[in-house]
């Protein structure tokens, strides 16, 4: 769907469709590379505080200026082994919605 007849309150929603489509993709890449480091006995972290200087960051990677950085994950092999972190129980962490249905396929409806 693109073109200029398009509606701009539709075209604002595809903006922000692929916005999100794109950060979750990344968070997707990011979990699996800390999977594996971990799984390696490396150790990682996600940061976000670095993009305070996404523009140096770029200049010294040599990343486009057209790209976003969305983390940085330094890896390496960890000075120590914390304890598992204590988990709740999922049934204080998870909150099921129930949804009429039709509501929800009104409302993504796109009409002409």
């Amino acid at each position: 769907m693109v073109g200029e007849k398009i509606n701009k309150g539709i075209a604002k929603a595809i903006k922000q469709m692929e916005t999100l489509s794109g950060v979750m993709s990344v968070s997707m890449a990011v979990e699996n590379l800390m999977l594996y480091a971990h799984a390696r006995g490396w150790g990682t972290s996600c940061m976000t505080g670095p993009l305070v200087a996404a523009d140096e960051i770029k200049k010294i990677l040599k990343i486009p200026s057209s790209w976003n950085i969305a983390a940085v994950v330094p890896v390496g092999h960890p000075g120590e082994i914390p304890p598992p972190t204590p988990r709740r129980p999922v049934q204080q962490v998870i909150t099921w919605v129930d949804a009429d249905w039709q509501d929800v396929k009104d409302a993504v409806t796109v009409k002409e």
